[in-house]
Order: C-alpha cells, then structure tokens, then sequence
C-alpha cells in the first residue's frame, strides 16, 4: 500500500534570495519615499503649484503611492528579512491585501485620468472656464475614481463572499491563486 503525499514546493519569483530581494525593495522604497516627500512639499506648499488644475491629479497619485510605500513596500521587506508576516492574522492580511490591490488599481485609474485631463487642459482648455465645468471635468471624476476603487476593494476584502486561505509563512500565497484571498480564485454567485 502507497500513501500519497503533497509536497510543498518552494515558490520563489526570483533567482534572488529573500534578503536580496528585500534590498532591492528597501533602497528604491526610501529613494520614493523622500522624493514623494520633497515632490508633495513643495506641491502643496508653493500657493501657484497647488492652485494649478494640472496638479491636483498628481498631488492624489503622489499621496496614494506614499501611503502604499509607508505600508504595503515595509510589510514585504519584513517578510524578505524574517520569513513571516509582520502581524500574521487574517485582518492584517486581509488590510495588507486591501492596500496593495487598492493602491495598485487607484493609482493606475488616476494616471489614465490624468492623461485624458491633461490632454483636456491642453487642447480643450475652453471647456473649464466655468466653475461647474469645472467641478465636473475635473473635481468629479477625480472624486468618482478614487471613490469607486476604495469602495470596490473594501467590499472584496472585507465582506465574506467566501473563505479565505492564509499561510502566513509564504506571502506570496496571500496575494496569489494558490490561496490567500478568495476573491482571486473563485466565483462570486448570486
């Protein structure tokens, strides 16, 4: 009589070991993060630079990537260095989740909203020249996106449409299809 056996095989995205890989994360995270710093200060500072239509998009981009380098960025340098998660529970996780596919995906929608705007300020400046073009070509959908992906996420993490997985051991399995969150793997029905 044979048993079968699973093996756990190692799963390493890189041929780099964990304490290179989070080297390679760490100096161009505090590289990031002084320059969002210097970007924003003097963005929100100088009264014309945070007055200019063109900005605002960036001054959101700026602050959705510093928070995503202040948290989701260290959490994984932990995990290079130690091996574990930082707090290895499944809120932490489940927030550790949230910030990264929120941060990821509002910074992605900004950007292509920035482009579109930034082709409007430039070729179409006619069309805000009134305060209520104004707040609804340019404050609105700034606000709707930035809206909708918060919510969107929120919802995904955080209300139970199934049971999540969690092997604290290997992070990667958090944010992979091999487990972790089940909102990657399975289907929502109705």
């Amino acid at each position: 009589m044979t048993s079968n056996t699973i093996e756990d095989i190692s799963y390493s995205p890189t041929i780099f070991s964990p304490t290179i890989q989070a080297y390679l994360y760490l100096i161009p995270n505090i590289i990031a993060i002084f320059t969002s710093i210097f970007v924003l200060y003097h963005l929100l500072f100088d009264r014309a630079l945070r007055q200019a239509l063109n900005n605002h998009i960036i001054i959101v981009i700026l602050f959705t990537n510093f928070i995503s380098d202040f948290t989701s960025t260290p959490w994984l340098i932990y995990y290079n260095f130690t091996g574990t998660s930082l707090v290895p529970n499944p809120i932490f996780s489940l927030v550790w989740v949230y910030i990264d596919y929120a941060s990821y995906a509002l910074q992605t929608m900004l950007f292509a909203w920035a482009t579109i705007e930034r082709h409007i300020l430039v070729f179409h400046d006619q069309w805000l020249r009134t305060t209520t073009r104004r707040i609804f070509i340019h404050y609105l959908p700034t606000t709707i996106i930035f809206l909708y992906v918060t919510l969107y996420y929120l919802l995904l993490c955080f209300v139970p449409f199934c049971s999540n997985i969690y092997d604290y051991s290997q992070v990667w399995r958090i944010f992979s299809f091999n487990g972790g969150v089940c909102f990657l793997t399975k289907r929502i029905r109705r």
